[in-house]
């Protein structure tokens, strides 16, 4: 959801009354994600590694806002972005420039290019 008054936080916690029926967050001060209480995107990773059968140690996330803290918990690269909240860039194993200037391409070619160096 977003709010162009910059509220999420106040309306968290508005909202807090909901929280055992829900899975609400401020991602950011403009956006907000309210969901099943069983969905965020920690969960949705796993989901999809268990799909792919794809492990943590093989996975590599991307996250600039607090909604994405539970995503970091589950893969062993953790990339927050320059412009990322404080709480996630401490998560993180790497800080990327921001997506306003193609941060996750950037870092997936220089990863790319890494681990194709070290592979001969």
């Amino acid at each position: 959801m977003f709010n162009s008054q910059g509220q999420c936080f106040e309306h968290v916690k508005g909202l807090s009354k909901y929280e055992n029926n829900l899975y609400i967050v401020a991602a950011e001060e403009n956006w907000m994600d309210i969901t099943h209480k069983d969905v965020d995107k920690g969960k949705t990773i796993r989901f999809l590694q268990n799909l792919l059968n794809i492990s943590s140690e093989q996975t590599i996330v991307f996250g600039d806002g607090l909604n994405d803290i539970p995503l970091f918990e589950h893969a062993r690269y953790k990339v927050a972005m320059d412009n990322a909240y404080p709480e996630l860039k401490s998560k993180a194993n790497l800080i990327s420039i921001n997506n306003d200037r193609d941060g996750v391409i950037e870092t997936l070619n220089t990863l790319l290019i890494n681990d194709d160096n070290h592979s001969d």
